[in-house]
């Protein structure tokens, strides 16, 4: 009977995350849409038909990455306000301490930055992609706004799995399992992202046992969530791979994918369907379990 109601309780806890990240992602949606369909409206005025409108709503506003940028900032700020008002009588379900909050966080970024960049070079090293330097003045702007954005984006992500969710799994079930549990529902969210692999699938998995055993170490989302953001925003905006199979984002850098095996650039989903990524952070999960001094100084302290 015991595991019959800790089934039924984390069947409720993983559609309530879901739930909220869905309702979450259809508001943004709603709000986004009108903004800018009124605003192109005003643009165009009687020059814009019913059809053209509709075109712009259903195919162009989908590809265009200022509202992708402004949908990010937006669903993270609803998520993260969510949390916060409905958990505020329990602390311990985000642990967001004050002591060397600052320092964790630039720690973090740092390391994502490092991490993701590695896997890149390893995977340019073995001909994964063709390079080219498209940046310019005018994409500052756009660099900055999806720089404001994954700040939220891999902060609320972390909130979601590895703070709520890792939180109220831990009050009945052991670690392994909430780990493997967490790590699971995080890779199920991303089943709809364009390119798609087992492969990437597995590697979610991966980073979501990497990040979970960082919060059971450190005790705190400061150190992941500012990885989580340096890692998508690197491999985005400044190094122009796919996020996740999202590749409308190169502000800096094109890695266009070449002929090679999608083992080494991961295909359209991006590096994270790599077999590079897979052992990088096979790598790093090992380094965390062996409690290397080092290792315990960079993500506690």
């Amino acid at each position: 009977m015991k595991y019959v109601n800790n089934g039924l309780r984390v069947c409720w806890i993983f559609f309530k995350t879901v739930l909220w990240e869905l309702l979450t992602e259809l508001i943004s949606v709603i709000i986004l849409t009108v903004l800018f369909t009124i605003k192109m409206m005003q643009l165009y005025g009687k020059n814009m038909n019913s059809r053209d409108l509709s075109s712009y709503i259903l195919h162009d506003l989908e590809y265009d990455p200022v509202f992708f940028g402004c949908l990010l900032i937006l669903n993270i700020i609803l998520i993260l306000v969510l949390y916060v008002i409905y958990h505020r009588k329990e602390p311990d379900m985000l642990p967001f301490e004050r002591k060397n909050c600052i320092s964790k966080y630039i720690k973090g970024y740092i390391c994502g930055l490092i991490l993701f960049t590695l896997i890149w070079l390893i995977s340019l090293g073995l001909g994964g992609f063709q390079v080219e330097l498209i940046f310019k003045h005018g994409n500052i702007a756009m660099l900055c706004l999806f720089f404001v954005g994954y700040l939220f984006q891999g902060m609320s992500e972390e909130v979601l799995f590895r703070g709520y969710l890792y939180k109220r799994l831990s009050t009945f079930l052991p670690l392994p399992m909430v780990i493997a549990l967490t790590s699971l529902l995080f890779a199920v969210m991303h089943l709809g992202n364009d390119g798609i692999s087992i492969l990437a699938f597995i590697n979610l998995v991966i980073f979501g046992v990497f990040t979970a055993l960082i919060r059971y170490h450190s005790n705190s989302l400061w150190f992941i969530g500012a990885l989580h953001s340096a890692w998508n925003f690197t491999q985005g905006p400044l190094l122009g791979v796919a996020v996740s199979g999202n590749g409308n984002q190169q502000f800096v850098l094109f890695s266009k994918l070449s002929d090679t095996t999608t083992l080494i650039n991961g295909g359209s989903f991006g590096l994270e369907g790599s077999l590079i990524t897979t052992l990088i952070l096979l790598v790093a999960i090992f380094a965390i379990t062996k409690k290397f001094s080092c290792i315990e100084k960079l993500i506690c302290k």
